[in-house]
């Protein structure tokens, strides 16, 4: 099982495509994990948040949507 967060992030996104939107949340919080661990603050982690963003919109939940585009945003 590698956590590596490039590789999380490619998985979560083509699950997000294939509208496996709890499997794509697990890899994608995997990769935010990953990126704090090794300490990166780079564009993986905004587009880590982003994408976790879209999941929660498309589940209805707009205050954590709003916390992770703000997350995001501030990467």
């Amino acid at each position: 099982d590698c956590n590596h967060y490039l590789l999380v992030n490619n998985l979560g996104v083509l699950l997000l495509m294939a509208e496996q939107r709890e499997a794509s949340r697990l890899y994608l919080d995997k990769g935010v994990a990953d990126c704090l661990e090794r300490k990166i603050h780079a564009d993986t982690l905004g587009w880590l948040y982003l994408n976790l963003g879209v999941i929660d919109i498309l589940e209805g939940k707009a205050d954590s949507a709003k916390d992770h585009l703000d997350t995001d945003a501030a990467v």
